[in-house]
């Protein structure tokens, strides 16, 4: 690998942070009514259901993603907060703030950028 690519990697270069890498799947949300609120996600902070976070099976705690819905083209950026999701054929479990926003109401299509 060459140093700019590392470089890259590193977030050490002007290239923009989700250019790194991608997936394509399907997300859903959590937070709000079901009892989320004010209780610990998995890296230990409190979970605020109106924040920009999310769950991640495999991204670190603190990495932020680019989360873009493919129904509607919109898009914002999120923050990994906690595990998860388990439920098959999902990519991430977003909060129900950052689901409103990118028009998600259940389960959508997206794209992650980080």
């Amino acid at each position: 690998m060459t140093l700019a690519r590392w470089m890259m990697v590193l977030g050490l270069c002007g290239l923009p942070w989700w250019a790194v890498a991608s997936e394509v799947g399907y997300a859903s949300y959590y937070g709000g009514s079901n009892g989320f609120d004010g209780r610990r996600t998995a890296s230990g902070e409190i979970f605020h259901s109106s924040w920009f976070t999310c769950a991640h099976r495999r991204a670190r705690f603190g990495t932020q993603i680019h989360v873009t819905n493919l129904a509607n083209g919109r898009s914002g950026s999120c923050r990994v907060n906690d595990r998860g999701p388990f439920v098959r054929g999902r990519i991430i479990d977003l909060s129900r703030g950052l689901a409103r926003s990118l028009g998600i109401d259940g389960v959508g299509r997206v794209r992650l950028d980080y």
